[in-house]
Formats: structure tokens, sequence, C-alpha cells
């Protein structure tokens, strides 16, 4: 590669870096127009476009980047979350399932997995992909929440109160932001059983 072609790179990872999302998809498309054929810098492009809440368009980028390498985890993975957040969910699950072939002890992918599960009422399910999730790591937002839900949504509110009842003794610092949401969560149990 080019000179001109690393400088670009760079920038349009430091603005994305930076929340500067259109000037890292203006520069990640200069990138690609110099090189068309990275599926690193198709699956940055449609992470930009999803931080722009632009799937149809990620969607596409996540494509490419597929084609380009059909053995990376984190293009299926990426266009399952796009495909969630459009309400996808039969269609996500198939990607994140595709995702884990290639990396099955991500966390991410196991929580994402579980969260299309759950929006689409297949509560047991999620709860399995949900402790899936916290078997690899016990400190994943999303499926300390989630598994939380599942629980509720299973009618489990014993269950669920006592697996928020001890995380709530042990907040770690870097967990602290979620306290005042598990307490909602808390709440929100114990008006259920009243």
């Amino acid at each position: 590669m080019n000179d001109e072609y690393e400088k670009l790179l760079l920038i349009a990872q430091k603005a994305f870096k930076d929340g500067q999302l259109h000037d890292a998809l203006y520069n990640y498309n200069k990138v690609l127009e110099i090189n068309a054929d990275n599926p690193f810098i198709w699956d940055q492009q449609g992470m930009v476009l999803a931080n722009l809440n632009m799937h149809d368009d990620a969607i596409l980028s996540f494509d490419v980047a597929i084609k380009l390498d059909s053995e990376n985890a984190k293009p299926y993975s990426n266009k399952g979350v796009s495909l969630a957040a459009l309400s996808r969910f039969e269609e996500a699950i198939e990607y994140f399932k595709k995702a884990l072939d290639f990396d099955f002890d991500d966390a991410d992918i196991w929580s994402n997995l579980a969260t299309c599960h759950l929006g689409l009422g297949q509560y047991e399910e999620a709860l399995n992909c949900y402790n899936k999730s916290l078997e690899i790591d016990s400190l994943n937002p999303a499926a300390l929440v989630g598994k939380a839900s599942s629980l509720r949504f299973l009618g489990e509110y014993d269950d669920a109160l006592k697996f928020l009842e001890e995380f709530m003794i042990s907040v770690p610092p870097e967990l602290e932001y979620m306290r005042e949401e598990v307490w909602a969560m808390m709440l929100n149990i114990k008006l259920l059983l009243d």
C-alpha cells in the first residue's frame, strides 16, 4: 500500500475512536477507493454506519467483509447486531451462530444471541445463552441484566431477585454505573411479587 492509504486509514481509525463518525466514514470510503479488497476496512466502515444508525448500509458493508473473509467472526457478529437493531431477530440469530463457529468463546456474541432470543420471547434459550456469556465473562453487563430479565419473563422472580442481590453485594468498580439500573429491576420484580 502507499503512504496515502496508510495516512487515510490512521485518520479514519482515530476519527472512529474519537466518535467523529462522519469523518471516519469519509476517510474509510477514501481508503476503499484505494484498496477495496481489505475485509477489515469493510467491517470498520460497517461499524461506523451502524453507529450512525444506518443499519441497512452497514449490512451491505458487512456482507462485503464476509465475502472477502468468510472465516472471521467479527463481520458476522456485527451484521447480527445491525439485523437485531432492525428487529430482524431470526436473521440476526443465524449470523451470531455463524460468528460462534469461528469464535465460540466471545461473551458478547453469546449475549447478543441471547438478546435476540429474548426479543422473540424465547426466554429459556435466552437464559441459556446469557449463562454461557457469563461463564466466559462474569462481568458482561448486557448478560447480567439480560439474565435477570430472562428469569423475570420466565416467572422465576425469586431467582431473578437473588441473582441481582448477589450482584449488588459485590458490584465491581467497573460496573458501578449499573447500580441504578439493577435497583430499578429489583424494585420492578418486588412489585410483581406483591
